[in-house]
């Protein structure tokens, strides 16, 4: 029957939930300690969602607003978590770390333990904003056998539209291999012409359409954007 969660601080959502072996693990964030910046969380249940345990606090952001993940899992020992701040506040890059549900234990992409809650200090990023000069937004991740993948968006401004934000939209692909994150740009479109975001009361210029796995067969990647102008010099 329908119940009630309690989230810790209030502005609870994102929720994900995540299958493991007989358990069942919901994912989602919040604002325990009250200053604006939202955590994230998990809880169990072991009884197909009758009851849960409480929330315990693995990614604690420390910045003002809030971190935006998804998270995936094929159903082995290994959940896949990844995250950016939204590109408004500042550092936008993406950020990676896994959960093992038989020990409890989080982990970078290295292998590493992590100390709970962790931060993006602890983390080496997927796709750094500093460096690249290219904010980032996630839109997918999965295990690919401890080899994990990402899906996201990168943005930049542009002269012709300053007073609208993110001009150009990149998707892009990330597997991590060999102790390196290789990189690839799948396609880019021009946001204005091309309308690489969605018409949006706020009119963040952030948001792209998606792209995400399939997640019956990861041979197929599903994205959206408007091909009526193919012929952009941004577009590949």
């Amino acid at each position: 029957s329908e119940q009630s969660i309690n989230i810790p601080g209030g502005y609870g959502n994102y929720h994900q939930l995540i299958p493991s072996g007989s358990d069942v693990y919901l994912f989602h964030r919040g604002d325990a300690d009250g200053d604006g910046s939202y955590d994230w969380y998990y809880r169990k249940s072991s009884d197909q969602g009758s009851s849960w345990t409480s929330a315990t606090e693995f990614l604690e952001f420390d910045k003002q607003y809030s971190a935006y993940a998804k998270v995936a899992s094929t159903g082995d020992d290994r959940i896949d978590f990844a995250y950016t701040p939204h590109p408004r506040g500042d550092d936008a890059s993406l950020w990676y770390a896994y959960f093992e549900p038989s020990t409890g234990n989080w982990y970078d992409v290295d292998g590493n333990q992590l100390s709970v809650p962790f931060s993006r200090n602890d983390l080496n990023p997927v796709w750094d904003a500093a460096a690249t000069g290219k904010d980032a937004w996630i839109w997918d991740v999965r295990s690919n056998g401890g080899n994990p993948e990402v899906l996201y968006a990168t943005m930049e401004g542009g002269v012709e539209c300053e007073d609208c934000g993110y001009f150009f939209h990149d998707y892009r692909h990330s597997r991590y291999e060999s102790g390196t994150w290789d990189t690839n740009k799948i396609v880019g479109t021009h946001h204005l012409r091309a309308q690489a975001n969605f018409d949006n009361p706020d009119n963040e210029s952030q948001y792209s359409p998606g792209i995400y796995f399939n997640h019956q067969d990861f041979s197929e990647i599903y994205l959206s954007r408007n091909t009526s102008l193919r012929t952009d010099d941004n577009d590949t």
